[in-house]
Order: structure tokens, then sequence, then C-alpha cells
């Protein structure tokens, strides 16, 4: 086992539990204002395809549910993970 993780300046004080009770409470933005951090929400993920793009997706899932012989479970999955792949990349699969 490694030994526990030690905190950059041991100068710091330690939060009181009392602020920590706080800060457990707050909302995202709140706690971000009390910790003094700039909150910063998350973009939304737009994936632009072109309509030749869409279709061949489209070819793609017809084409596997038509042509498939297996177990169903992996049928339901395979379109899911062909959306996923294309909307944040394969290396997240």
């Amino acid at each position: 086992m490694s030994p526990p993780a030690t905190r950059e300046d041991p100068e710091e004080p330690e939060p009181s539990p009392s602020f920590l009770k706080r800060l457990e409470n707050l909302s995202l933005e709140a706690a971000s204002k009390a910790l003094e951090m700039p909150y910063k929400p998350k973009a939304a993920i737009r994936v632009s395809r072109t309509p030749e793009q869409e279709e061949r997706l489209r070819e793609i899932e017809m084409r596997a549910v038509t042509e498939f012989q297996g177990d169903l479970t992996q049928l339901q999955a395979a379109p899911g993970m062909l959306r996923m792949g294309d909307h944040f990349g394969w290396k997240v699969l």
C-alpha cells in the first residue's frame, strides 16, 4: 500500500468540519464562489455531420440489424456504441 497523500502546503491549516459541512450542502455554483474558484459550465458537445455521414450511419445500423445473427443483447448494444463512438471518438470506447 502506498502512504497517504500529504498536503502540498503544511503551513496551511485544515478546513474546519463546520466549513466542510456547509460546503457539502451548497450547489456547485455556490461552492465554487465560496472557494473563490471560477465556475466554468460544461460546454455542450455538438457533433456536426453532413447529411451523407448521417445517412451512412443509418445504413450501417440497418445493415447490422437485418444481417445480425446471435445474442440479442449484443445487437441491442451495438447501435449505441456506434453512435457513442461517432460522437465522442473511438478511443473513448
